[in-house]
């Protein structure tokens, strides 16, 4: 019975795809958020410290971390750093993302690389285009499509073991 519950469910969004974001821990050092749409990956953030720096508190499981629809045209990926906010705000009119005092430029980019999260001054790391396919979604499999897109890419799994 909960495998034809599952699979309803997976009919019914297949049937009404919407706008997803989410976001987890994928090593002890990199935390992600992203952006996706009818199974098509719209942005990738990797944000990169040092490891367990999104494990400060006891009481907390993992970072603070949220993508909210800030209206109009923004969007803010949002990480909470020792109790210090961080914010990536995308700006879908002028196609560019903000960080700190920082202009990213979000032309031909699909994933964007946030390094030294856990200092006071970050680092942009960098940019990349990815395949944005996201995987079907299948029921029975533990990986979720944006682990599965990493490991398609050495430059992503090279960034998430320093």
């Amino acid at each position: 019975m909960a495998q034809l519950i599952t699979a309803i469910c997976f009919l019914l969004l297949a049937a009404f795809p919407s706008a997803q974001s989410g976001g987890g821990e994928l090593s002890p050092t990199v935390l992600e958020t992203f952006e996706a749409h009818e199974g098509t990956l719209d942005l990738l953030v990797l944000w990169r410290g040092k490891a367990g720096w999104f494990n400060t508190r006891p009481s907390q499981a993992g970072a603070n971390q949220s993508l909210i629809e800030a209206g109009g045209t923004e969007r803010i990926h949002r990480v909470s750093v020792h109790g210090r906010p961080l914010e990536l705000r995308v700006d879908a009119k002028t196609n560019t993302a903000h960080i700190q005092n920082q202009m990213i430029p979000l032309q031909g980019v699909n994933v964007l690389l946030i390094d030294e999260v856990d200092q006071a001054s970050i680092r942009f790391a960098g940019t990349l285009w990815v395949d944005p396919k996201l995987l079907s979604f299948n029921p029975w499999s533990r990986e979720d499509p944006v682990t599965a897109i990493i490991k398609q890419s050495p430059l992503l799994t090279d960034y998430l073991k320093h």
